[in-house]
């Protein structure tokens, strides 16, 4: 994935959203309002894991530091952290972030089939 933005928050944390083989080979053009979509989809969990997120993507602060600022362990810092990361993931966050027509490219929508018929009621 290759972003085209020129600052740092909120390039850094979007890196991490959009990694994976699902986006390899993507060219994500995100809209201007990105920060304030993110930060919008990150106020919907923990006053702490926000707070969290935006000390280390933000403020560019180690997870020991962190860890000390809230008395919890480095290791807790970054559970904290993959957990917002792998909410930030699902589809709804990303269709809110990139809007549902490129959300749909990475997450196709399922059509529902009616129920099976057996062998013998297409027989008969």
């Amino acid at each position: 994935m290759r972003i085209k933005r020129d600052s740092i928050y909120p390039d850094n944390l979007l890196q991490e959203i959009f990694s994976g083989k699902k986006y390899q080979n993507a060219l994500l053009s995100f809209p201007d309002d990105i920060e304030q979509r993110l930060d919008d989809a990150m106020s919907r969990y923990e006053e702490r894991s926000l707070e969290i997120m935006l000390l280390r993507y933000k403020e560019g602060l180690t997870l020991q530091r962190i860890g000390e600022i809230y008395g919890i362990s480095r290791e807790r810092v970054n559970q904290i952290i993959a957990k917002m990361i792998r909410r930030l993931k699902s589809r709804y966050n990303v269709t809110r972030l990139l809007g549902e027509e490129t959300a749909n490219i990475f997450f196709p929508v399922k059509v529902k089939s009616g129920p099976m018929q057996s062998k013998e009621s297409i027989n008969t």
